[in-house]
């Protein structure tokens, strides 16, 4: 059944800065590559190995879940993510987005190979989208991080996305990275 229990969960914070660093993996955790930071005009690299530390400023952090049955309609879960997260952006001004899974947020997690590809593909969408500096933190890794959040009215968001159907917000939503 397709519900609330099967949606792509996305928690939307406007930062200052965000920085993390992986301590400890878990048995699903994906293999790291060397650190990483983004800031203006930077890139990450486009490799398939994710870093073990990372940093961004004016950052748009996406803590994400993903769930049972995205993977079903990944296309669809992935497009309406990309358009969500280019609305938001285009609202705040971020320069830099920041993927970051976050499997407290639902109680109903795929399994942790279609939620590392989903990543993976939610990543590369956003850096072909968006036109701007994205990072990605690493799946199944316990993390340290420092968020340091805007706190303006739209600094705090969050999105539902359910497979092949509707997406729910919790308030306000909008394109590239400082609004180009």
């Amino acid at each position: 059944m397709k519900g609330e229990e099967e949606e792509m969960q996305l928690l939307f914070i406007h930062a200052d800065i965000l920085e993390f660093e992986a301590k400890r993996k878990t048995r699903f955790a994906e293999p790291l590559a060397e650190s990483a930071e983004v800031g203006v005009g930077e890139v990450s690299g486009g490799s398939s190995r994710v870093s073990g530390k990372g940093r961004a400023e004016n950052a748009l952090v996406i803590f994400t879940a993903v769930e049972r049955g995205d993977a079903a309609d990944a296309e669809f879960v992935l497009a309406e993510a990309v358009k969500e997260t280019r609305s938001i952006l285009e609202k705040v001004q971020a320069e830099s987005v920041v993927v970051y899974p976050y499997a407290h947020l639902s109680n109903e997690l795929a399994t942790a190979e279609e939620s590392i590809e989903i990543l993976r593909k939610f990543e590369t969408a956003l850096r072909e989208a968006l036109r701007c500096p994205v990072l990605r933190a690493p799946f199944g890794w316990y993390k340290a991080f420092t968020l340091k959040c805007k706190g303006h009215p739209l600094s705090e968001l969050s999105r539902r996305i359910r497979p092949s159907g509707a997406v729910a917000s919790s308030s306000g939503s909008g394109g590239s990275c400082g609004g180009e």
